[in-house]
């Protein structure tokens, strides 16, 4: 085995450098830098004749030695991609042997990066404590002194999480809703949780506007949270935080309690600090006693069986499984047992002995969890990653709880993070990598067919799954249960996807994000849809990058973000030089009108057009004719939109594209009232509602009520047209439709003011108008502008309208829009000259 390159390995410094906690690829390789200086600076050389031999016996992979220009290549800075077999090749020749798995789990950690710290649940409930809970007394007492922020410091092992959790727990019913979260503040395997992330999990669940949301800062998340706090009692324990600015967001202040652990202490101005020692000798034979179900005298041999645990509540339970899974062994045969492992290892001597204990196939299934990406694991997933049938995996897991050293909720599990730790490098040590690999990969197909699976109940007309991805089990037998287990494992899920691509299993991540695509848009989860999609653009593959950079800009485009939409369908379109992939140009043609640059938007239509006539895609030439007839709309070319729209729903419709079938019916509407045709385009419209709700499109419903409200205002029946409006409002606000929103409040503005109320017409114009800037709107600006400029107009303040009216021929100029051109410039008439 390669050791120490150099014997001044042994000279510099006790222990060598640690990866852990590196955020790019840079930082790494600096320690990497640090760490050969820690051997003593051997040559690139020496290293590659190292590695070279250690392959060569048969104690690394059996791949090529490399070269000295090879390892060279490894110490620069400035790269993307890292060889992750080489790198820990490299440290194990460098001497750092048992801190390989560190080196690996902190390279996949940097791979994930942002993308794994947004991937985070908050739970809407406090998990279960474990019993026996014992010695903790005082400090139970010392946390119901505060009603406020409380932070309990420990090292890893100490009961943290179990102290937090019983006092939360015995305070509850005080508190209008309990969360929980775990920050994975110290997590070798995971990056910390992202506190904008933990935020967004939270407020969705204190229903909070998606959009509102997505859209802010975390300032913005933080003062968002802090104004629920002020109408609803909030509990929070906040597990494993590593630093002060990764907590300091999740406070809500006012009468929020917040209970938080650490390895260390925070700086939290007004936080009451509880330091968790170890349990006393007392306790520590309590606990022994109480979880082994044994009662144990305080002989020599008991008393050092719990020093050698450390009298860490977590090693104890761990050794009290196996006190009570071996009745026959001696006390002294269990104190031989953790005196085997070398005095340097003691805190993990209880661990090593529970190991021990275990059948094979429970080793195998306690390393192969520690492999997966997300916090919770169901029974199901257990078994894919274990390649052994669900009764299989049930037995093994209960194995693996039976010894302490995996907790279950509901048919949930998660590992303990020290276990989860030891069980990765476990699996460092013990499992091919190629194994490994295989096991993801296994897990990658079982959440694609649950998902498939989950998603068929919920939308049918969107997965065509072939018959082998049909699964017979009752747990996602109807709609309830598929979305039940959609939110359980929405986490997990896109987490799994992220790590395929990290592994090259682009195709299969992009299958599944395809599957996933109409579940998150109906369930408005634009965080988990943008995450998604930037692992497709993180891929090799050109064409995945075109459509992660396609799908990112409908999410942008969906949550009002137009500059970023129109960026990414800029750069999907780029990444497709022959000019033929139709849904990207179509798309940058939409966004492009959003934006105003009427021109351009037909030009990238007509192109799409012409490739699907060209190719023989009527899918996509239906698709193409709608999109262009919103061009004729702007263009005032009312004959030819309407034309336009008539040949789109027909050839949608014989091609069973109803969704297009749909939005054409929706534009019909709108160009058949603008001709008065009032009959027609309430039937048209009707048309479209019915199938928004026989596909369960609910993106679409506020614009159909947008739509029928105008409709029914030009009818002259104003009641119903303002209900509708709010109604439509509500609908945007909720699923996180800023532009939706703002187009029904210029609507709305404009029926007050035809009201006679132009106070209140001038408050939607506002708001409309505010909307439209952060989003980027050009049509909502406009009409606000508009809008405002006639509130002045009706109150006699031609001075004030003018600027308006002008700033509003301005901006319609850019447009090519004709209809809103003669609009302006009729304002600016009616204003008169100005005063000289």
């Amino acid at each position: 085995m390669g050791g120490p390159v150099s014997d001044a390995a042994t000279t510099d410094v006790a222990a060598p450098p640690s990866p852990v906690g590196a955020q790019t690829l840079d930082e790494l390789t600096r320690r990497l830098v640090a760490l050969r200086a820690w051997a003593g600076d051997p040559s690139y050389a020496e290293i590659a004749r190292t590695i070279g031999a250690d392959r060569s016996a048969g104690t690394r992979p059996n791949r090529t030695a490399p070269g000295k220009v090879t390892i060279y290549d490894c110490f620069r800075l400035g790269r993307r991609r890292v060889d992750i077999e080489l790198l820990v090749d490299i440290v194990g020749a460098l001497g750092a042997e048992p801190h390989m798995s560190e080196w690996r789990q902190a390279h996949r950690a940097i791979l994930l990066g942002r993308a794994a710290a947004r991937l985070v649940r908050v739970y809407d409930h406090l998990p279960p404590t474990t019993d026996p809970f014992v010695g903790r007394a005082d400090e139970l007492r010392l946390l119901g002194e505060t009603e406020q922020v409380s932070l309990i410091v420990g090292m890893p092992g100490v009961g943290k999480t179990e102290l937090a959790l019983h006092a939360a727990h015995g305070e509850a019913a005080g508190y209008d809703a309990c969360f929980y979260v775990n920050l994975r503040g110290y997590s070798v395997e995971h990056q910390p949780a992202d506190p904008a992330a933990v935020l967004e999990s939270l407020l969705r669940q204190l229903d909070v506007t998606p959009s509102v949301i997505h859209g802010a800062t975390l300032m913005r998340r933080s003062a968002l949270l802090a104004e629920v706090a002020t109408r609803l009692r909030l509990l929070l324990v906040i597990d494993n935080a590593r630093e002060a600015d990764q907590v300091l967001p999740l406070l809500p202040g006012g009468s929020a309690r917040v209970l938080i652990t650490s390895r260390r202490a925070l700086a939290l101005p007004d936080a009451q600090q509880v330091n968790l020692a170890p349990l006393s000798a007392a306790h520590s034979l309590e606990l022994l006693s109480v979880a082994s179900g044994t009662e144990l005298p305080p002989d020599p041999a008991t008393r050092r069986l719990v020093d050698l645990c450390g009298h860490l509540p977590l090693h104890l339970r761990v050794v009290a499984a196996h006190l009570a899974n071996t009745p026959t062994w001696s006390m002294q045969d269990q104190v031989r047992r953790l005196e085997s492992t070398p005095p340097e290892r003691a805190v993990r001597a209880a661990l090593d002995a529970s190991y021990a204990g275990l059948q094979p196939a429970e080793q195998r299934l306690l390393r192969l969890l520690a492999l997966h990406p997300g916090h919770d694991v169901s029974t199901q997933a257990a078994a894919a990653l274990a390649d052994v049938d669900v009764a299989e995996a049930r037995r093994l897991i209960d194995g693996l709880v039976h010894e302490h050293l995996l907790e279950h909720e509901h048919g949930m599990h998660r590992l303990h993070d020290v276990i989860r730790a030891y069980a990765t490098a476990l699996g460092v040590e013990k499992d091919p990598r190629s194994d490994q690999v295989a096991a993801l990969e296994r897990l990658l197909t079982h959440y694609r067919r649950w998902t498939a699976c989950a998603v068929r109940h919920i939308r049918p007309d969107e997965i065509t799954a072939p018959e082998s991805d049909e699964i017979d089990g009752p747990e996602l037998f109807g709609v309830e249960a598929a979305r039940r287990w959609l939110v359980a494992e929405c986490e997990n899920v896109v987490a799994t996807a992220w790590e395929a691509g990290m592994l090259g299993f682009v195709d299969e991540l992009a299958v599944l994000a395809d599957i996933l695509q109409a579940w998150l848009e109906a369930d408005v989860r634009f965080g988990e849809m943008e995450t998604l999609y930037r692992a497709m653009t993180e891929s090799s593959s050109a064409v995945h990058q075109r459509d992660g950079a396609r799908h990112l800009g409908r999410v942008f485009d969906m949550t009002g973000r137009l500059d970023d939409a129109l960026r990414w369908s800029q750069k999907a379109v780029e990444l497709d030089p022959d000019g033929d992939d139709i849904a990207s140009r179509n798309q940058l043609g939409n966004i492009l009108l959003r934006h105003g640059r009427v021109e351009e938007a037909s030009e990238s239509f007509e192109l799409a057009l012409d490739v699907a006539r060209r190719t023989g895609n009527r899918f996509r030439e239906g698709r193409g004719l709608g999109n262009l007839s919103s061009v004729s709309t702007f263009l005032g070319q009312l004959e030819l939109a309407e034309s336009q729209l008539r040949e789109a729903m027909e050839i949608s419709a014989t091609e069973g594209d109803l969704e297009n079938v749909s939005i054409t019916a929706t534009n019909l509407s709108g160009v058949l009232t603008t001709v008065s045709r009032y009959d027609e385009a309430v039937e048209a419209l009707q048309q479209s509602i019915d199938i928004d709700q026989q596909l369960g499109l609910r993106l679409q419903v506020p614009g159909s009520m947008r739509r029928m409200a105008f409709i029914r205002a030009q009818q002259g029946h104003t009641d119903d047209a303002l209900t509708l409006l709010g109604a439509a409002i509500d609908s945007s606000t909720a699923l996180g439709l800023p532009v939706c929103v703002g187009e029904s409040l210029t609507i709305r503005g404009e029926i007050h003011l035809g009201a006679g109320a132009p106070s209140v017409a001038q408050t939607d114009f506002r708001r409309a108008l505010r909307i439209g800037e952060e989003t980027g709107s050009t049509w909502v600006i406009l009409d606000a502008t508009m809008g405002l400029a006639h509130v002045c107009l009706h109150r006699g303040e031609s001075d004030e309208a003018r600027p308006l009216f002008a700033a509003a021929l301005e901006k319609a100029r850019t447009t090519g829009a004709p209809e809103m051109i003669e609009r302006a410039r009729a304002g600016l008439a009616a204003c008169g000259p100005p005063e000289a």
